[in-house]
């Protein structure tokens, strides 16, 4: 996939004064022309961090500003203290506005290396801690959000921007903490099931749109907690001196933005996470797309289910890590409400389900988005009527383009101490 280069050669050209991103950049940078890499630090973490610090440094030229400590709120931050740090392929600072505000700055740098091999990274910004770990410390977590104006656009495509946050040792441990719920690296492609997938295209997005919409991106998702999988201490990395690299890059050339929100950089439990407090997880779940009502119970009789009733448009099954199995059941429908929808895959963002769906001219459907509960993970109709309605969205749709959500199924559980958090991710209440 080729963006227009026009728009490409423009948008390079615009690097040494005010992009795409508008005349708030130049506000902006100013705003943040004093920052150093102490002060980013400072807004990132908490103190227990702070203190086993030895040097932190921003590898790329801050003048480019793409690091900003900021204290607006935005997309939930700060979450811990009075500010939070931004990282940004673009202009970090510049991030406030609503999804409907195209931002894109290209500093044109040269390439350099993409994680894991394959593409080149472009303007990247890189900020390295070195700390030393103390005695009793199992490890390090902090809170972050990612947020792109690739999506929906160039999702498939080589424009993978990414960001990582890796650990790094004696003994050539290094470690990736920015992994997903389903093991895979933070790319464009890879996140599409934990953030929302507006319409549109890029530059011209329609909803959904990130919730709140207080944010130039297109596309935010969930909140993360990085962490690393093994304790310190079992790993002998007690007193060591280990790095953390958080980089952020453009995947292939140096326009449309990408940043990562980061805050609560931490020894301790990720925020909402402490031991003895309740946290909200999500259980396994079954979300089904139907034409007409949801069925309150399914299996009470041999045709109390979607498929057989011709109803079923598509399904998803998934658990606290996302989703894991879906498939679509469209020719089971009869052919007139066939003809009349069309849809996306059902996604999946913390504890909400969404399906984005078309209603073609003419036609009118009373269409539900239903979740339930999944025990043991898989669906059978020996103990379907085991399953437990969570939540049902149901309207009458008429032509057009249309989102429907609806909450996923979940359970309170106490975090009883720190190694529990590996059962992780979960969402605080």
């Amino acid at each position: 996939m080729t963006r227009n280069t026009n728009r490409r050669r423009f948008l390079k050209g615009c690097a040494l004064g005010v992009g795409l991103a508008g005349l708030g950049s130049a506000t902006a940078s100013a705003q943040q022309a004093s920052l150093t890499p102490d002060d980013f630090l400072n807004a990132i973490a908490r103190q227990d961090f702070i203190d086993a610090v030895q040097s932190v440094s921003f590898e790329s030229d801050p003048s480019l500003d793409q690091y900003a400590v900021l204290a607006d709120p935005a997309q939930g931050f700060p979450i811990d203290g009075d500010d939070y740090g931004v990282l940004s392929s673009g202009v970090a600072a510049d991030i406030f506005g609503e999804a409907t505000d195209f931002s894109s700055f290209g500093y044109g740098t040269p390439a350099e290396q993409y994680p894991g091999g394959g593409l080149q990274a472009f303007d990247v910004a890189e900020v390295t801690i070195e700390f030393t770990v103390p005695p009793g410390v199992t490890g390090v977590n902090f809170d972050y959000r990612y947020a792109t104006e690739e999506i929906p656009s160039f999702v498939g495509s080589e424009f993978q921007d990414f960001f990582t946050a890796t650990l790094a040792g004696p003994d050539d441990y290094e470690e990736l903490i920015t992994v997903l719920p389903d093991g895979t690296d933070l790319t464009v492609d890879n996140v599409v099931d934990y953030a929302n997938v507006p319409g549109g295209s890029s530059e011209s997005p329609t909803p959904p749109f990130p919730d709140p919409d207080d944010t130039k991106f297109n596309s935010v998702t969930q909140l993360f907690a990085a962490q690393n999988a093994e304790s310190f201490a079992d790993m002998g990395l007690t007193g060591e001196t280990l790095t953390l690299e958080l980089r952020l890059g453009d995947g292939s050339d140096s326009i449309y933005d990408t940043a990562a929100f980061v805050d609560n950089l931490t020894f301790g439990a990720p925020s909402g996470e402490e031991p003895g407090s309740e946290i909200e997880v999500v259980v396994p779940y079954q979300v089904d797309f139907v034409e007409g009502p949801p069925n309150q119970q399914l299996g009470e009789d041999d045709d109390d289910f979607y498929g057989r009733q011709n109803r079923l448009i598509q399904y998803a099954h998934g658990n606290k890590d996302g989703v894991t199995k879906r498939d679509t059941y469209i020719n089971s429908l009869d052919e007139s409400v066939r003809e009349c929808v069309s849809y996306d895959p059902i996604q999946v963002n913390g504890d909400t389900a969404r399906v984005d769906f078309t209603v073609a001219d003419g036609c009118e459907l009373e269409l539900s988005l239903v979740s339930y509960t999944l025990p043991n993970e898989e669906f059978s109709f020996e103990t379907a009527d085991e399953q437990e309605l969570a939540g049902s969205t149901t309207d009458t749709f008429g032509p057009g383009d249309w989102t429907i959500q609806v909450p996923l199924p979940t359970e309170t559980q106490e975090v009883d101490d720190a190694e529990s958090l590996a059962a992780g991710p979960f969402e605080s209440i």
